[in-house]
């Protein structure tokens, strides 16, 4: 078995903000709470790789609260809570009010300390009264841990969806790894239309083409010009999805289903956002949007005068 380091902790600059940094003998964390307290970098030691898309620019770009997410830093992991598409809250006693794209989190500066060897971040809704804390660390052997707590002080439930905005640098050629049940998606974004209208449901990875060819849904192509998001139709029985590199390289994505069943899948290849990497994110509901998700009976709510935990593990390995 390999030894691992025990972790370091400390506080540094990356890109001109506060950067809180783990590291062991595998991995290097960059954390930057001012910038939604977002993980930045993450780059596999034993081969030098980062697997986290980074921004164009010198420094990151900020932008402030309800902002236009595009012009912030594309870059790393993002948390998109209560909310990914922009919408009006739909229920009593918040009926109506407009819930920012990409939710409120990402564009907040996050509280944070260091803990022995985790960092801790928090930090409160603005247009919903909730509080949004989470702990990272690394565990075991080569796992990346990043834990949730939800917190509804109210007497009213709040409906929400919570997705970890995984930025991935892929390599031409990447492929995304399902569990073998996941048979099924609906696509939700198809630049191209390769992938089909919206609400398109198809047999995942390949959608047959009008010309009869096959679409291959899980490769990524520097080749494409194209921009495609699909979510899987069922929920998840078993919370594992992988992206493989063709240099051997595999990021694993692990997570319990109770809180976050479903996941939705992104190919990112330019087209008109300008972006190229692939997205994994573990979610709490499907389509964007939690009235649109409480339409097809899928909906996650968050109970009033309760706490929700969850969390999310990354994990690297080189196969060759």
């Amino acid at each position: 078995m390999m030894h691992v380091e025990l972790t370091t902790v400390k506080k540094s600059k990356f890109r001109g903000l506060v950067s809180l940094e783990l590291e062991n003998n595998l991995y290097l964390v960059k954390i930057l709470p001012e910038a939604g307290g977002k993980i930045a970098s993450l780059i596999y030691k034993p081969s030098g790789k980062e697997f986290l898309l980074q921004g164009k620019d010198e420094k990151c770009r900020l932008v402030d609260y309800d902002g236009d997410f595009l012009k912030a830093d594309q870059s790393g992991i993002d948390d998109m809570f209560p909310t990914i598409s922009e919408y009006h809250y739909e229920d009593y006693p918040w009926k109506g009010v407009r819930i920012p794209d990409h939710g409120e989190v990402w564009s907040l500066a996050w509280d944070y300390e260091i803990k022995n060897d985790q960092v801790a971040l928090a930090v409160s809704g603005v247009r919903l009264p909730y509080k949004l804390k989470k702990r990272i660390e690394l565990i075991h052997t080569n796992i990346l841990r990043i834990s949730y707590e939800a917190i509804n002080p109210t007497d009213f439930d709040i409906n929400y969806i919570w997705a970890a905005h995984i930025m991935i640098k892929a390599d031409d050629g990447c492929r995304q790894i399902a569990p073998k049940d996941m048979i099924k998606a609906i696509c939700t974004y198809s630049e191209s239309g390769r992938m089909g209208n919206y609400g398109d449901v198809f047999d995942f990875p390949f959608v047959k083409q009008q010309d009869g060819t096959m679409y291959d849904a899980s490769v990524y192509s520097e080749q494409s010009d194209d921009f495609q998001k699909f979510y899987f139709k069922d929920k998840m029985k078993k919370g594992l999805y992988g992206l493989k590199y063709p240099d051997g390289h595999l990021l694993e994505i692990m997570f319990p289903t109770d809180v976050t069943p479903y996941f939705s899948g992104l190919n990112a290849e330019g087209g008109s956002f300008g972006i190229r990497c692939v997205h994994l994110e573990p979610c709490s509901a499907p389509f964007d949007r939690p009235d649109i998700a409480k339409l097809h009976g899928k909906e996650s709510v968050l109970k009033a005068r309760s706490v929700m935990k969850w969390n999310y593990d990354i994990k690297i390995i080189n196969e060759r």
